[in-house]
C-alpha cells in the first residue's frame, strides 16, 4: 500500500477504531503511523482514573497535550507530547493564579499531583509549563470555574440515545498533531457504510466488508474488517460534565465534557449539544491527536454505494 493510501486510511480508519477498538494513529505530515493505544506491561495513566470528584479540562501547545484534573483542593496533569516520551516531573510546572504548587507527587505515566487552591468557591486559573530539551517550552494556560460545575450524567444518557438512533450524518473534520493537519470530509450510514474524502485528494467507500481507495486514477477493490456505522469520536468516554452554555452558529449550545482513560492515550472531548440532544461539533484532545468534528445533515439522505 502506498504511503498517499496508508494516510488516507488511517485517518479514515482513526475515527471508527477509536470506537470499535480504542486504537490511535499519530499524524505527521504527509503520512501517518499506526501503533497500539498502551505497549505491553505500559503504566496506567493517572490514577484518578474514573474518579467521580474530578472534573477534567484540556489544552494543547505545539504538540503536548496537557489534561488536568481538578478537585476541590486538588489537581492532577498530564503532559504528554505527540511522540508519547516519559516526561520527568521536575520538567513540569503547575501554577494557580500565578502561584506556584508545590510539591508535586509523581501521580502515574507523565502526571504530577498536588494540592492547589482550586473549585473552592473562586474562579481561577491554572498554568502547565512543559520543558523540553532543547526545544522551545510548552505552556498551556486554563480557566477553572469557582465551584465543580454539575453532573452531566442525565445529558450524557441522552446524547448516547439520540445519536445511536441516527441513521444518517455527515462530519467535517480538522485533525492535527500541533505541526501540521489535515482535513477530511465524512458521510456515515447505518448500519456499516461510510464514505470520506480528504483535502489530500485521498478518498474512499466503505460497505460491510468492502472498500474502496482510490488510487493513479482509478477505484481499487479491497476486503476489510465491517465497520460500525456512524461511528463517534467520543464513544466509549466516561465521567461527564456539565461545563454550562455557548454561542455555535448563532444558536445556543449545552457544553459537556468527557473523558477516555487509556493508558498512554488519555483523551479528553468538550462536546457541544444543541436542544434535540444532538452533537454537532465535537473537539477531542489527546496524545499527538486534537481533532475537530463539525456535525451535521442528521437523518438526511446520502447515498453511499460502490463507486463505478
Amino acid at each position: 500500500m502506498t504511503n498517499e493510501r496508508w494516510f488516507g486510511w488511517a485517518v479514515a480508519a482513526c475515527v471508527v477504531a477509536l470506537t470499535i477498538a480504542g486504537a490511535a494513529w499519530i499524524v505527521s505530515t504527509g503520512s501517518s503511523s499506526a501503533s497500539p493505544s498502551a505497549a505491553p506491561g505500559a503504566p496506567a495513566a493517572a490514577p484518578a482514573g474514573y474518579d467521580p470528584r474530578y472534573v477534567r479540562y484540556a489544552g494543547h501547545d505545539q504538540d503536548v497535550v496537557v489534561i488536568v484534573a481538578a478537585a476541590p483542593g486538588r489537581l492532577e496533569v498530564i503532559a504528554a507530547p505527540s511522540d508519547s516520551a516519559d516526561l520527568p516531573p521536575e520538567d513540569v510546572t503547575v501554577a494557580v493564579d500565578s502561584q506556584q504548587v508545590e510539591p508535586l507527587a509523581d501521580c502515574g505515566w507523565n502526571c504530577v499531583a498536588g494540592d492547589a487552591p482550586v473549585l473552592q468557591g473562586d474562579p481561577s486559573f491554572v498554568g502547565v509549563q512543559v520543558r523540553r530539551g532543547g526545544r522551545k517550552a510548552a505552556r498551556v494556560a486554563l480557566a477553572l470555574p469557582a465551584r465543580r460545575p454539575p453532573s452531566g450524567a442525565a445529558l450524557y444518557r441522552a446524547i448516547e440515545r439520540r445519536m445511536g438512533a441516527i441513521p444518517t450524518v455527515r462530519v467535517d473534520e480538522r485533525l492535527s498533531n500541533g505541526t501540521s493537519s489535515i482535513r477530511t470530509r465524512f458521510a456515515f450510514r447505518a448500519p456499516d457504510r461510510m464514505r470520506y474524502e480528504i483535502n489530500t485528494g485521498v478518498k474512499a467507500v466503505v460497505i460491510g466488508g468492502r472498500r474502496w481507495d482510490w488510487a493513479g486514477g482509478r477505484w481499487e477493490a479491497a476486503s476489510t474488517e465491517p465497520i460500525r456505522s456512524p461511528a463517534y469520536i467520543w464513544a466509549g468516554a466516561r465521567r461527564p460534565w456539565l461545563l454550562g452554555r455557548e454561542r455555535l452558529d448563532g444558536r445556543s449550545v449545552r457544553v459537556l465534557s468527557v473523558f477516555r482513560n487509556e493508558p498512554r492515550f488519555p483523551a479528553w472531548f468538550r462536546l457541544s449539544v444543541d436542544d434535540r440532544d444532538r452533537v454537532v461539533r465535537a473537539e477531542m484532545l489527546s496524545v499527538g491527536h486534537f481533532m475537530v468534528d463539525r456535525l451535521s445533515a442528521f437523518g438526511e439522505p446520502v447515498t453511499i454505494a460502490p463507486p463505478r
